[in-house]
């Protein structure tokens, strides 16, 4: 089973579906990552809803012998980066897909800004698989109170993106940081990942306004 890549959206956060395929990718999701990281465990995914049905959001999470390691991609039909493309894929469902780092990718960062701010968590999967950490955002601001629109990225270096976006109508400059190594440690605005058996809550993006 495999995620479509065109999503449903019935609302914000866990009221997004993220649609499941019976589907065939080559090269695999695991062969991805062996390739990125070496030889490792996939602990699990999550995922966000792009609102317009186009763009599929994904983060894998894996072990190694040190600290839990991620890869936010997004997939598309199209290619929108030459330097921060991970792979290309042929899903037996959807045809091609470019697979890109999520930093590289406007619609994501957007939506990576959005469930920060508001307080949101990750999309559900239409299968029931559950992300194998509790993921929320550290904003409080709401799902009633936040618009977000017309983003921009100005320059992407290692696992941070800088740009700007209309935040309830007012022109901000953001950074946006998706470290690849996922550690504890306090922060203001993120989205963070918990271990219900640990009770750790890792910092899987960092974002400054």
């Amino acid at each position: 089973m495999v995620s479509k890549d065109e999503l449903s959206s019935k609302g914000p956060g866990m009221e997004r579906v993220s649609e499941i395929l019976d589907a065939t990718l080559t090269p695999t999701k695991s062969e991805i990552l062996t390739d990125v990281f070496g030889p490792h465990e996939l602990i699990g995914a999550f995922r966000f809803v792009d609102p317009n049905g186009e763009v599929g959001i994904e983060t894998m999470i894996v072990s190694q012998t040190g600290p839990l390691l991620q890869l936010p991609v997004t997939y598309r039909s199209h290619r929108i980066s030459d330097d921060f493309e991970v792979s290309t894929m042929q899903h037996s469902e959807l045809g091609q897909r470019y697979v890109t780092k999520t930093i590289a990718d406007p619609v994501a960062v957007a939506e990576y800004i959005r469930v920060i701010i508001e307080g949101d968590t990750n999309a559900q999967r239409s299968d029931g698989v559950q992300p194998p950490l509790v993921i929320r955002g550290t904003g409080s601001a709401g799902a009633d109170n936040l618009t977000i629109e017309n983003i921009h990225l100005d320059e992407i270096s290692g696992d941070t993106v800088t740009g700007n976006i209309d935040i309830n109508g007012e022109r901000k400059h953001f950074r946006l940081e998706l470290p690849t190594e996922l550690e504890p440690k306090p922060v203001q605005l993120a989205l963070v990942g918990t271990d219900t058996e640990t009770g750790v809550a890792y910092v899987l993006a960092e974002l400054t306004i």
